[in-house]
């Protein structure tokens, strides 16, 4: 009970520490995503921050491509200005007075970052207007000192625009470069951080799955190392991973099991020997006792009747004379038991073997069907019906007749045996000359695409595995004239068995009776193939049912020998009763003759 305790316990323990597979792969997976939002997470925070600088930056440069445009109409306003401070013309006016109304336009859009230098731009502007035009009257007038000195007031104004423009546009410019440059930095180490982060991951998750696997791929191929030796009888192999928590923990187990049993039932059949062993030990020991009482009563009742020769000589003579007859018969009748049990274990142990045989051979018969049934691509079913082999056998009240019935039907099932090897051998030589016939149309068939070239090339491939196939079933055709052979030569020893069998039992019946059995047996075969690859196929179905009559006949033939072995067992049994019945008569008329 403490054991048990304690093996619970540390199950729970390593639940706890060894994790299963499932939570190990699921651990694997969350460690991947993690890694993977991590990166992600770093790389957005990048990402949003670049924007942020990339929008600043464009903020930058449409002011710094407003203050351009600024510094353009202002020019185009000095060039109208001084075109009408020459020309004269209207048009120079009207153009002049666009050129003002659009640089009011971009000092608007330019106020609100710079407020005090537009109020200081509008004051210059509208002061260099006011000159120009004043400079413009004045050349009308033909006041020309009046106007150079206007124009030199003009030229001043216009020095103190353009540097007001100039400083915003290098200003701007000057923050949006700035700006680009941190733009492309913080890029570039977002870049190298999201590098690291993945290498980092990747390294981590490789290390990670590496250990995940070994701590998986180790274990399996242990386990299928052990359970490879179990399959092969090797039950004192140690099965590894017992104990785990896991999956594996549990096919572990399951092993396990299996390795118990296998060794549970070992030990059982080794307790059935040893019982079977230990019956057979008392049952010699009990009729060596028997023997001896009955010698010992033998002894006795000789020594009364010569203690009464005198009073009843013949009654002594015809209790002699019964006494020799029943010893003989009795010895006889044991003989004849012991030689038919003896004949009866060789005749089931051959009747095993034939089994086993016939199995081998519809192993063989039916691989060799497969092979030539793909030759053929279409089989015809086999027209033919084998009548089972019926017997009926009636037993005679007395052990000797039915020991003879027995023996006769086993024979007559052996001879059948016989016949239907024969008859299969023929079958076989049949399905040999249809194979080598095969494996010639093959070869012309190679031939004549040869011949034909690329367009003869897929027949060429069809032809070479119809000869590969007919190769194949000449080879399970081999197989099964083997173990054909093996199978007749077993019936020949069971038929030299059945006459062994036959000639206890003719003994047995000119002592203890007559033996009357009839046997009637009848196989009916009809085997009709054609001359083409689908006969072979007929030929080889025709193989696998004969072969199946064959273990039929060889399983009744074994069920005959055990009927045959329980006949020598009655046999024995009479006998032993014989024997009691003789000592009891015995005895009765010793008692009579005191």
């Amino acid at each position: 009970m403490l054991w048990r305790v304690c093996m619970t316990m540390s199950g729970r323990m390593k639940a706890l520490v060894s994790p299963t597979i499932k939570v190990k792969l699921i651990g694997l997976s969350l460690l991947l995503l993690l890694f993977l939002v991590g990166t992600n997470a770093f790389m957005r925070t990048g990402l949003v921050s670049g924007n942020a600088a990339l929008q600043s930056q464009n903020s930058f440069y449409s002011q710094v491509e407003l203050a351009s445009e600024t510094l353009r109409a202002f020019g185009e306003l000095k060039y109208w200005l001084t075109d009408l401070e020459v020309s004269w013309l209207n048009e120079s006016e009207e153009n002049a007075e666009l050129e003002r109304e659009k640089l009011n336009g971009l000092l608007v859009q330019l106020e609100g970052n710079y407020p005090d230098e537009v109020a200081e731009i509008r004051e210059k502007v509208e002061s260099f207007v006011t000159l120009s035009i004043e400079a413009v009257d004045a050349y009308v007038d033909e006041n020309r000192v009046l106007g150079n000195s206007l124009v030199s007031k003009a030229r001043g104004e216009i020095v103190v625009i353009t540097g007001i423009l100039t400083g915003i546009f290098e200003e701007r410019n000057e923050q949006a470069q700035r700006l680009s440059a941190q733009t492309v930095t913080s890029a570039e180490n977002t870049i190298t951080m999201s590098t690291i982060a993945l290498i980092v991951a990747l390294l981590i998750t490789s290390i990670a799955t590496f250990f995940v696997i070994k701590s998986i791929v180790g274990p399996l191929t242990d386990m299928t190392e052990a359970m490879g030796l179990l399959a092969e009888g090797k039950d004192d192999v140690e099965v590894p991973a017992v104990g785990r928590a896991d999956e594996i923990g549990t096919m572990a187990n399951a092993v396990s099991v299996f390795k118990e049993n296998a060794l549970e039932r070992q030990r059982l059949e080794k307790i059935s020997a040893d019982e079977a062993l230990a019956k057979q030990k008392r049952e010699e020991k009990r009729l060596a006792q028997d023997q001896i009482r009955t010698e010992s009563e033998l002894e006795e009742q000789e020594k009364v009747s010569a203690a009464k020769e005198a009073v009843a000589v013949e009654m002594e003579q015809l209790i002699g004379t019964f006494d020799d007859t029943a010893k003989k018969l009795l010895e006889k009748v044991s003989e004849a038991a012991a030689d038919l049990e003896l004949t009866a274990v060789s005749l089931n142990s051959t009747a095993k073997q034939t089994n086993e045989r016939s199995a081998s051979v519809a192993a063989a018969a039916e691989e060799a069907t497969t092979n030539v049934q793909t030759v053929a691509s279409a089989t015809e079913e086999l027209s033919a019906s084998i009548s089972e082999i019926g017997h009926q056998i009636e037993r005679s009240t007395q052990a000797n007749d039915a020991a003879a019935a027995k023996s006769i039907e086993a024979s007559k099932v052996m001879e059948e045996l016989e016949g239907a090897t024969q008859s299969i051998s023929a079958v076989i030589q049949l399905i040999n000359d249809i194979a080598e016939q095969t494996n010639l149309l093959a070869l012309n068939a190679t031939i004549e695409a040869a011949r034909a070239g690329d367009a003869g090339r897929g027949f060429a491939v069809v032809a070479s595995e119809v000869k590969s196939l007919a190769g194949q079933t000449a080879k399970a055709t081999e197989q099964i004239e083997k173990h054909i052979s093996l199978v007749q030569e077993k019936a020949f020893e069971a038929l030299n068995s059945m006459g062994d069998i036959k000639g206890a039992v003719q003994e047995a019946n000119d002592l203890a009776g007559a033996v009357v059995g009839s046997v009637q047996q009848q196989q009916l075969a009809t085997s009709e193939i054609s001359s083409n690859v689908s006969e072979a196929a007929q030929g080889t179905t025709e193989v696998n049912r004969n072969i199946n009559d064959v273990a039929q006949g060889a399983s009744e033939t074994m069920a005959s020998s055990e009927r045959v072995l329980g006949a020598s067992n009655d046999v024995s049994q009479a006998a032993g009763q014989l024997q009691q019945e003789v000592q009891l008569f015995l005895k009765n008329v010793n008692r009579l003759m005191q």
